[in-house]
């Protein structure tokens, strides 16, 4: 009978020690990663800025702030190591760098470093990125990005715009600037306009479709080059208003609002 109790015993304490070991675990499995979040002022009386992100994996929307400032908020998350990131002002370019540790692995660790930055609305801007998502919302000035990899979103700007990208996605749509120049390596473009431009590229080098759609009841000098185009807008070669768009491989589709 001693034996039968010292087996039971046994085989009890086996099973708490792997409750506890799971529930150990689980409690690990829910934790939230560490975060950290700042936020920064610096005085702006210029009007045009540079944004440079060219070093590491970061994120980063722009949106109109007040006069006479900008103002950046940074946001970390990660689960192994902290990414290394810095930010440097040298009165006329905004430089901003995360490096994440182990992100050359198959299967790196959480790592991520996104920023918000507020700017006068009436500055022109010129952004770099690498391959993290770049996000320019209802900006009033004229735009030049440039990006390596990550998606660009434009949204509702008013000025000139011109992107090039490698082989991250343009998004634009509610776009009344008169000239647009957006030009990708392999990737998709998708245009949205809600006042005409007067001229309008839309090249993919390499191959991916293109998208655009303008306002109707108004005519276009439409130049176009693709094995598939499905153009429905109104063409008259002496338009004041130009469309080129082409792809060597993909679709083009021009059409109305």
């Amino acid at each position: 009978m001693r034996k039968v109790w010292l087996v039971l015993g046994a085989v009890t304490t086996a099973f708490t020690l792997m409750a506890f070991t799971i529930g150990m675990w689980h409690g690990f499995a829910k934790a939230k990663p560490p975060q950290e979040s700042t936020r920064r002022s610096i005085p702006f009386a210029l009007s045009k800025l540079r944004l440079d992100a060219e070093r590491g994996n970061v994120s980063l929307q722009v949106l109109p702030g007040e006069a006479g400032e900008l103002v950046l908020e940074r946001s970390l998350r990660w689960s192994a190591e902290k990414p290394a990131v810095s930010e440097d002002w040298d009165g006329r370019t905004l430089k901003l760098s995360a490096v994440c540790p182990g992100s050359d692995r198959f299967d790196p660790p959480l790592c991520e470093a996104d920023y918000t930055l507020y700017m006068p609305p009436e500055t022109d801007l010129e952004a770099t990125t690498v391959n993290g998502r770049l996000d320019l919302t209802e900006l009033r000035g004229d735009i030049r990005a440039t990006s390596a990899s990550g998606l660009v979103r434009v949204t509702g700007a008013r000025g000139d715009l011109r992107i090039r990208s490698g082989t991250g996605d343009v998004h634009a749509d509610g776009l009344t600037g008169d000239h647009v120049d957006v030009e990708v390596g392999s990737a998709t473009v998708l245009l949205s306009f809600h006042a005409s431009p007067s001229d309008l590229r839309a090249v993919a080098r390499a191959a991916g479709d293109v998208h655009v759609i303008v306002p109707p009841e108004l005519t276009y000098d439409v130049t176009t080059d693709a094995l598939q185009v499905d153009a429905d807008v109104l063409t008259d070669k002496e338009s004041p208003r130009k469309i080129t768009a082409s792809t060597p491989d993909g679709d083009i589709f021009l059409c109305c609002r």
